[in-house]
């Protein structure tokens, strides 16, 4: 169960394949390409800490060589779901990490830069129940990193959808996070976004 990325021309059999051999369960989640490199994410198990660390690895994509890896590695789990690179080749990834106090999950969101440096990471904790909230799925346009994914909003409504909108350069939250409250579960997977775009007629 390793993670594997696969080049494929747009006819023919595959270019290359790249295995990343480690112990344990471990899945690509997501992944993203420029015309020079090809950048995924998802989670590995760890042995020593018995737990799952985020991963995020970037390839050649020429001939699929691994250029560099980056972890979370703090012994509580942690899993990456989505990720995103914007028009200066940073990426961005979304998923949970582990509380340390509550050991519930909070969304996490970093920002790389092409080299693998950390740029920024964010936490996001719906502290009025201080239970699991997942990033399930992450956009980008000009100015802002978008992520949506799911919060415990009670008994009642148990999961709802979150929106949490970031500026790109520092990692804040822009706006309030947006939820869509509703009963029973609510787990989204992926978003897209869109221009509204308003008709006028012309007074006469």
């Amino acid at each position: 169960n390793d993670i594997i990325v696969t080049k494929y021309p747009p006819i023919g059999d595959y270019l290359w394949t790249k295995p990343f051999p480690n112990p344990g369960k471990d899945r690509g989640m997501d992944i993203v390409a420029d015309s020079q490199f090809v950048y995924t994410t998802g989670y590995v198990y760890n042995s020593t800490l018995n737990c799952n660390d985020i991963i995020l690895i970037k390839y050649n994509g020429e001939d699929g060589d691994t250029l560099w890896t980056r972890k979370i590695s703090d012994g509580r789990d942690s899993k990456a779901f989505g990720i995103a690179m914007d028009n200066d080749k940073n990426i961005y990834i979304a998923g949970f990490t582990t509380n340390k106090y509550s050991m519930k999950s909070d969304i996490i969101t970093r920002k790389y830069n092409p080299a693998g440096v950390l740029q920024w990471s964010s936490i996001y904790n719906n502290a009025q129940y201080n239970l699991d909230d997942v990033g399930t799925h992450i956009l980008i346009d000009e100015n802002f990193v978008y992520v949506t994914g799911y919060t415990y909003q009670g008994a009642t409504n148990k999961n709802d959808v979150v929106i949490l909108t970031y500026n790109q350069d520092k990692g804040d939250l822009s706006l309030l996070p947006q939820l869509f409250v509703d009963k029973g579960n609510q787990i989204p997977t992926s978003f897209i976004i869109t221009e509204l775009y308003v008709a006028s007629i012309p007074a006469a």
